[in-house]
């Protein structure tokens, strides 16, 4: 049995639940909560398909609905080791610093849809790690005209840093230097072969070979010049490196001036997956020119977005 809350006026016990499919009756039931109010202290995250209380027959009131900020405004395209949670988890805190005009945030994650935020109001914003060309098939139809943003790192350090952060359970990373790993990479060796299903990675191949024009920016052709194109059509591009000022960058920029508790004092970007590396801080020069050499067209899509008039040091 799991409580999940669906609003400052409904909760839910689920007992049975299959995920995914339809609610009924005979395994969900609907009781009657606290008349509490939305307050900045209301952060929950509550998978899409239990989060709106109108699909069980209990609709939110319309002044609640009134009061909620525009929906399918901001669409954050997530690279990995980019800082994304922390992006994500500041435009939740913002969401919820003024109760007079709430809002959600849709984090879209692995097959998976989460809303974070004021649940009874529509998502304002998406983040999602898919193509940027998906939006509306990701994120839903009210993103289609969506504000689109990203968040870039050096590739170089990107890699170093998934390497790291997927050495806390992924075996073959535990075991190997990561100029190992990029070896058997160019040798198309399965690193997931004699795993159990639960301890394999099936995006870490993606993710160490040109990850932003084989999958972030990448539409038809998945080329180097496809991708220039698709960052080009970005409304902002933040270097990972001034990740700590993007409150203030998206407020001069006003990518979402309607969000006006994003300029505000306790809207600060909090900072996610912290702690020591297990490979050390920078890789030795050997490792680094291997990562090099399997992100080519990464690292010049990177050197092109630093000279555009979107993209923010």
């Amino acid at each position: 049995r799991q409580r999940v809350s669906l609003g400052p006026r409904v909760a839910m016990t689920a007992s049975a639940c299959m995920f995914g499919l339809a609610l009924s009756l005979a395994t969900c039931f609907v009781e009657s909560a606290s008349n509490s109010e939305v307050t900045s202290a209301h952060l929950r995250a509550v998978p899409v398909h239990l989060r709106q209380s109108e699909k069980l027959g209990v609709a939110a009131s319309e002044p609640e609905k009134e009061s909620c900020l525009p929906a399918g405004k901001l669409a954050f395209v997530h690279i990995m080791k980019t800082g994304g949670l922390s992006v994500g988890d500041l435009f939740v805190s913002s969401c919820l610093e003024d109760p007079k005009v709430p809002c959600s945030v849709l984090r879209r994650d692995d097959g998976r849809s989460t809303l974070l935020g004021v649940e009874h109001c529509e998502p304002s914003v998406c983040t999602t790690p898919g193509s940027m060309v998906n939006t509306s098939l990701i994120c839903g139809e009210a993103f289609r005209d969506a504000v689109q943003f990203t968040v870039m790192r050096e590739p170089v350090s990107r890699v170093w840093s998934f390497y790291n952060y997927l050495s806390r359970w992924y075996k073959p990373y535990q075991r190997l230097k990561l100029k190992a790993v990029l070896e058997a990479l160019e040798r198309r060796e399965d690193l997931n072969k004699g795993l159990p299903e639960s301890e394999q990675c099936h995006h870490c191949v993606r993710e160490l070979s040109n990850s932003m024009t084989g999958l972030s920016f990448c539409a038809d052709q998945c080329s180097l010049e496809e991708a220039k194109k698709l960052v080009r059509s970005l409304s902002l591009i933040v270097d990972f490196a001034a990740l700590d000022g993007l409150r203030e960058i998206v407020a001069e920029r006003r990518l979402f001036p309607e969000l006006t508790s994003l300029a505000g004092e306790h809207a600060e970007v909090p900072h996610q997956n912290a702690g020591a590396p297990r490979w050390g801080e920078h890789p030795d020069a050997e490792t680094a020119q291997a990562i090099r050499k399997l992100n080519a067209n990464d690292i010049a899509l990177y050197k092109f977005a630093q000279s555009l008039p979107n993209y923010v040091s």
